[in-house]
């Protein structure tokens, strides 16, 4: 059951005198109260977050636009584990490689893998 028609089942429901006190009438009534509050928070939450998403998004896109060096995809080759060193795939640079290295700091692209030579 949707939040909706469990808020209108409780309004409706508890109108019933035969069925309930008025303390439960009252309970009722006060929970749907409540429900429809929270219900909203979340429906306005829940734009806020897709705007932001949407805005993020379009940063993102822009980003990219500016900056291309960042999506280059590469791996190191010609690696030497005992000096720390390997080559850029992307732009074929010695650069030093260390356990945190996950990019090139000539050309920016983003190191998926190893290769030895």
């Amino acid at each position: 059951m949707d939040i909706e028609k469990l808020i209108e089942k409780l309004r409706t429901e508890s109108l019933y005198k035969d069925k309930a006190t008025l303390e439960i009438m009252d309970l009722c009534m006060e929970a749907a109260d409540k429900l429809e509050r929270i219900n909203d928070f979340d429906k306005s939450q829940s734009a806020k977050l897709l705007a932001e998403n949407g805005k993020l998004r379009a940063e993102l896109e822009q980003m990219k636009q500016e900056c291309p060096s960042s999506l280059k995809l590469g791996h190191w080759i010609a690696v030497d584990k005992k000096k720390g060193t390997g080559i850029c795939s992307v732009c074929n640079r010695l650069d030093s490689i260390d356990s945190l290295a996950s990019f090139c700091r000539y050309c920016g692209a983003c190191m998926e893998q190893e290769e030895e030579a």
